[in-house]
């Protein structure tokens, strides 16, 4: 079912803070692998028939935009194509790799426990809103990590444990796990995942 023009206002107004360029950069990179140039545009359309266009070509990935914004192009692609869980998860999983800035950044933490110690400020690069905090357990090779202080739809939540999953990966180079492990609800802007892997 296509976004109108009611929603699309009413999550504008929702979100406040900004994020990195990046973010909305990534989710242009995903679409245009997935469904080429045309699946971009498509998504450029919508969001100006929704008055509020979204020139992915002019977006800058170190500048400060919207977060109201990126969400709003998240939900424009999530919403188009009709995309199951699995499919915002994977989306949240490549976008670390079409991001130089995280990558540059997982590459500069030297260990696993050093990436997962500094991943609250790698946030903090990103989003002008919320916080993250972590905990790495080395004896049982897990990670947990918290959201905090910002409320995501169920897509986004999706994303987080994809995007989470791909960045440990980064660090432990194997195969990781990730699930939600605990939120009272989107108000609660409260959400715990766990991230694990094989010894």
């Amino acid at each position: 079912m296509a976004i109108t023009k009611q929603a699309a206002d009413e999550l504008m107004k929702k979100y406040s803070g900004e994020v990195r360029g990046v973010a909305i950069l990534t989710d242009a990179e995903f679409v245009r692998k997935k469904w080429g140039v045309e699946g971009l545009n498509k998504i450029k359309a919508v969001a100006s028939d929704l008055g509020y266009p979204i020139e992915y070509e002019k977006i800058k990935a170190l500048a400060w935009y919207p977060l109201a914004l990126r969400m709003l192009s998240l939900f424009i692609i999530t919403d188009t194509f009709n995309m199951s869980g699995e499919q915002v998860e994977e989306m949240g999983y490549t976008a670390p790799k079409f991001s130089f800035l995280m990558k540059w950044l997982v590459k500069y933490f030297a260990s696993t426990k050093m990436t997962i110690d500094q991943a609250p400020s790698v946030w903090r690069k990103h989003y002008t809103i919320g916080s993250l905090e972590t905990q790495y357990n080395e004896g049982d090779n897990f990670a947990l990590v918290q959201v905090k202080g910002l409320a995501f739809p169920e897509m986004g939540i999706k994303y987080l444990q994809g995007y989470f999953r791909r960045v440990t990966e980064f660090s432990v180079g194997k195969p990781v796990y990730c699930e939600l492990t605990e939120t009272p609800g989107e108000e609660s802007k409260y959400y715990a995942f766990k991230a694990w892997w094989d010894k």
